[in-house]
């Protein structure tokens, strides 16, 4: 079977040099898209976490195609991925558990605020988790995070911005994600792979709006 040439991309990221372990919290919209970039980007240490099915309404925004309905979010990724790039992702059937360390950079791509609490109460102090980010959609907006999660001064200002589901303001059904904004929003958050493997700043907190083509960025 042919290898994969990453010799395009090797000036600005060369994936035998990236050795963090990452962990992407639900296989949905930005979490299956995200999973594809970065195995495409040659990132093979990918540990994906899920417990849904693919049902024929995710097939828009989410990486799966028709032959997917039914199965397993997770073994579905699997095909994808190995697929398109050779790599095998390494499945686990829900969502971390906050009693063992999880090392390496953490993407929450869950969809309640509740998982998201879950899952940064599971890193937030956690000197091995190198990054944290996280995603919030809209059709046509979104938020991205990024940041230490074992930084006081972070950790202060991203918990600012958690608030319970019932405080949502909640979009119509038809209203909540098409793929243009997610794919968007995974390659921004991909990019912070970059940036870290480069040892580059980051911004902590981006707005993104379709609406208007714009990227507003700031630090915690």
């Amino acid at each position: 079977m042919p290898k994969v040439d990453y010799f395009r991309q090797k000036g600005l990221l060369n994936p035998v040099d990236f050795v963090e372990e990452v962990h992407i919290m639900g296989a949905g919209a930005t979490g299956s898209f995200l999973t594809l970039i970065l195995a495409k980007m040659g990132i093979i240490q990918l540990n994906v976490y899920d417990f849904d099915k693919v049902e024929n309404h995710n097939l828009p925004n989410q990486a799966y195609g028709l032959s997917h309905i039914g199965m397993p979010k997770l073994a579905a990724l699997q095909n994808v991925v190995s697929d398109q790039t050779g790599i095998d992702i390494i499945a686990h059937d829900g969502v971390i558990n906050g009693k063992i360390p999880v090392q390496g950079i953490v993407c929450n791509c869950f969809d309640s605020m509740a998982a998201r609490r879950h899952v940064w109460e599971s890193v937030k102090y956690n000197i091995l988790t190198k990054m944290y980010i996280e995603s919030r959609m809209g059709i046509r907006h979104g938020y991205i995070f990024a940041l230490d999660p074992s930084n006081p001064s972070h950790i202060d200002k991203y918990e600012a911005t958690l608030y319970a589901d019932d405080k949502a303001k909640e979009s119509a059904c038809n209203e909540r994600a098409i793929s243009p904004t997610v794919t968007l929003l995974s390659s921004i958050m991909a990019n912070k792979f970059v940036k870290f493997a480069r040892d580059e700043k980051y911004k902590n907190r981006l707005v993104i709006s379709t609406d208007f083509l714009r990227i507003s960025a700031n630090d915690f």
